[in-house]
């Protein structure tokens, strides 16, 4: 398991949650990959409802709020000496309009 921290500089908070190890699909021996190819390489980090409900809450919690929860420069992700930065929370819903999921995304920073 990895930690993660999440920040809100508007409210001058932060989470941190912990999520699974993060893998990269192997390069195949010889090749040179892009940047591009490398930040394709990166499996999104899946979140439960009750992470993205808990980072909601604890970053702002206020309904009315338009804040926009993550916000501001968050730390750098390393992994095998690159490094990548967050991009985004995307939620997934069920037929009945409810979160499923979320999926937390990183692009290479470069």
């Amino acid at each position: 398991m990895k930690t993660i921290t999440l920040k809100n500089d508007f409210h001058n908070s932060e989470v941190k949650i912990r999520v699974r190890d993060f893998r990269e699909e192997k390069t195949p021996a010889g090749a040179n990959p892009t940047a591009a190819q490398k930040m394709n390489n990166m499996e999104p980090i899946i979140l439960s409802c009750g992470q993205l409900r808990r980072i909601q809450k604890e970053l702002c919690g206020i309904k009315t709020c338009t804040c926009g929860g993550v916000r501001g420069i968050q730390d750098l992700l390393t992994i095998r000496g690159e490094s990548f930065k967050f991009s985004e929370i995307e939620g997934t819903y069920d037929n009945n309009g409810r979160e499923s999921y979320a999926v937390l995304r990183y692009r290479l920073n470069i």
